[in-house]
């Protein structure tokens, strides 16, 4: 699950009774929910969604632009591990020739979606015009990289979850626990990571363990006559996060709908009242297969790229 968690959908209380639901369901339930957004935006299934992780890509290089589109855009570049250009084969083993590129000039224009290199010190004889003449036409572009977001959360009161007062959840999960973004595109103000934990608005060192995937705090006191808060930085966005639930709602309303034999029924008309079924909403894509619920397209109808925290 890479968008939300079951106890996430289940806080989320959207009125769809789970009693007779399984975990396991519930999983794959949230499992096609998040290849149903994923689609829908056009996501590169090769290369993964708005979750963090590690894409490999190729591309042809030019030389004119030195540059590179994001591989899983609007989602942004945190770091280039890699970035290598393929000139040609060595012919005596087949391995492929490479200019490598420092990853330090690899520029990230977070905004504009791309990748520069900056060839100041690291492009070697493997770039020179006669090498580019007789290798490949144009060169390979292999870069490593890894993508997601880094979303600044600061002050915010956590709520209990029950009347021990020991365990404490945010409104967001998904928390970043190393800040891993290149230097060159890190704001003047960092994301508070590792996230720090309040109690009366004094910061807290022990006493206490962090779920991050929850973004939950568990105590191991009870905190009844206090108020917790934190800053956290968190890595799925909003839009993503309700898109998720939405359609996780739908499908299981159409779940129901199946189990009385109404399956596939658009509209059912009784007398005066009228019940139609929540439209869905196709792919933004034709090449695409995917469609989401309609409450859950508009949510990310006007998805773009969110700028680094």
């Amino acid at each position: 699950m890479k968008y939300i968690t079951l106890s996430q959908y289940k806080l989320s209380d959207d009125g769809i009774p789970l009693s007779d639901v399984t975990d396991v369901s519930l999983a794959r339930y949230i499992s096609r929910a998040e290849s149903d957004l994923d689609s829908y935006v056009g996501l590169d299934l090769k290369r993964g969604g708005f979750e963090p992780h590690n894409v490999w890509l190729q591309s042809k290089f030019d030389e004119r632009t030195r540059k590179m589109p994001f591989p899983s855009y609007p989602v942004p570049i945190r770091q280039v591990t890699r970035y290598r250009i393929q000139v040609s084969n060595i012919n005596t083993s087949g391995a492929g020739f490479f200019a490598n590129i420092d990853s330090s000039d690899c520029v990230i224009n977070v905004d504009a979606g791309y990748v520069e290199i900056v060839p100041l010190q690291a492009v070697t004889y493997s770039l020179s015009p006669v090498i580019l003449q007789l290798g490949l036409h144009p060169p390979i572009v292999q870069m490593d990289c890894e993508v997601g977001y880094f979303l600044a959360q600061f002050g915010e009161t956590l709520i209990a979850t029950d009347n021990t007062y020991l365990t404490y959840t945010a409104e967001r999960g998904f928390w970043a626990q190393t800040y891993t973004q290149a230097l060159a595109s890190q704001p003047l103000q960092l994301p508070p990571i590792p996230p720090t934990i309040y109690v009366n608005g004094a910061a807290q060192r022990f006493g206490y363990t962090i779920n991050a995937t929850e973004g939950t705090v568990t105590f191991t006191t009870s905190q009844q006559a206090n108020t917790i808060s934190a800053d956290y930085t968190y890595t799925i966005p909003d839009e993503v996060r309700d898109a998720c639930i939405d359609q996780v709602t739908y499908l299981l309303a159409m779940r129901a709908l199946n189990k009385q034999g109404m399956g596939g029924l658009a509209m059912v008309r009784n007398a005066d009242v009228e019940l139609r079924t929540i439209e869905s909403y196709p792919a933004r894509f034709p090449s695409d297969n995917g469609s989401l619920c309609e409450r859950a397209a508009q949510r990310l109808k006007r998805q773009v790229a969110i700028a680094i925290a």
